[in-house]
């Protein structure tokens, strides 16, 4: 279901933000791009996240944004851009369990049933219980 508000806000406020110029970028406008790629995803307009996140990503890489812009790339089927993602959010915050997790599902869907498994195992020592329950299944 659309969130009306996040629609008005995204028409309202994308076309002046993409306006601004190229030297007026700082962490405000990477969180700014960060927030509008989250009302694309929610609007599931995936393409206008993953635009959204790169933009954020180009004045400030941040795990929470790449792991953002995998889940976009998923649901439009770019797996191999997915992978790179999660992997490039692990590398930015290795203790997040969440892009393991993700990872792991993105890669059994993939057929990936050995790179799974390890994910899933990574995200269980983090303490994710339903890994470790998925661990299982892939593992064996």
């Amino acid at each position: 279901l659309a969130d009306p508000v996040a629609e008005v806000v995204a028409d309202k406020y994308c076309p002046i933000i993409d306006s601004l110029p190229i030297h007026n970028l700082n962490l405000s406008k990477a969180n700014e791009y960060y927030s509008l790629g989250n009302i694309k995803f929610r609007k599931r307009d995936f393409s206008g996240a993953v635009d959204y996140y790169g933009k954020s990503i180009d004045i400030a890489p941040a795990s929470d944004t790449y792991f953002n812009r995998a889940n976009a790339k998923d649901e439009l089927g770019d797996y191999q851009g997915a992978l790179s993602d999660y992997q490039k959010a692990i590398e930015l915050n290795p203790t997040g369990s969440d892009a393991y997790y993700n990872r792991a599902i993105l890669k059994e869907a993939i057929g990936d049933m050995v790179g799974a498994c390890n994910d899933f195992k990574m995200s269980f020592s983090m303490g994710d219980i339903d890994a470790g329950n998925l661990a299982k299944q892939a593992c064996d």
